[in-house]
């Protein structure tokens, strides 16, 4: 029984130690993204279609000629980095598919498993250490 609650324990830790980092990466990021494209381009908590299923990303930025980048916060815990590897596959694969897929980390120099960080790209998107600011290639988009 006592091995049993202190699995919980770990468990609600790892939990509530996702969904903070989560939070600060998102608003470092939510902050490039408006000093880039402005607020009323940027959209939280958007949906987009993958092939196979529809899914909720972290923010859209609409583009010019009607396209859209597409933004995920992603933190270094297992349950983060497979469901945005599965979410990013499926929606690369779409018929309409965003202009630029990027997932928003932090740390990734110091705190990131180079596996962890390849399975990521490996689903077509661009990684951003939101520490680093906002890569001059998709701040251009703007």
């Amino acid at each position: 029984m006592a091995n049993a609650s202190q699995a919980w324990v770990e468990k609600m830790f790892a939990a509530n130690a996702v969904q903070g980092r989560a939070e600060a990466v998102e608003e470092k990021l939510h902050n490039m993204l408006k000093d880039a494209f402005g607020e009323k381009r940027i959209e939280r908590g958007s949906r987009v279609r993958g092939l196979n299923k529809t899914y909720e990303v972290s923010t859209i930025v609409a583009l010019p000629r009607k396209q859209y980048a597409a933004f995920e916060v992603v933190t270094p815990f297992m349950a983060s980095i497979y469901p945005a590897y599965t979410k990013f596959s499926d929606i690369s694969h779409a018929d309409k598919k965003p202009a630029l897929m990027a997932m928003a980390l932090e740390g990734i120099d110091t705190i990131w498993k180079s596996d962890d960080l390849a399975l990521l790209q490996s689903s077509g998107a661009i990684l951003i250490d939101v520490d680093k600011g906002l890569p001059r290639n998709i701040a251009a988009l703007a």
